[in-house]
């Protein structure tokens, strides 16, 4: 697909991608067939889109950098528990 267009992460909530071809602004998509569609929007739908995108970005970083770091799972769990020596 060409047109100028930032690499963006995907995930299951935004399917869709946008782009920009020739002064237009488009989004292509598939449906629940797996049929593909490109739809020709117009640039404030554009706009919406793509902050919707950078909204997820910043989630993903959130996630990425913070939450998954900090949850605790059983294995290193019992790696850093302290052993008490009995006297």
């Amino acid at each position: 697909m060409e047109g100028k267009r930032p690499k963006r992460r995907k995930d299951k909530y935004n399917p869709y991608t946008i782009y920009e071809r020739n002064g237009h602004h488009f989004v292509s998509f598939e449906d629940g067939q797996k049929m593909s569609h490109i739809l020709e929007i117009s640039k404030v739908l554009y706009e919406t889109f793509d902050s919707f995108e950078l909204d997820d970005l910043v989630h993903f970083n959130v996630l990425d950098r913070h939450i998954e770091q900090s949850e605790v799972w059983e294995s290193p769990f019992n790696n850093r528990r302290i052993y008490v020596v009995p006297f």
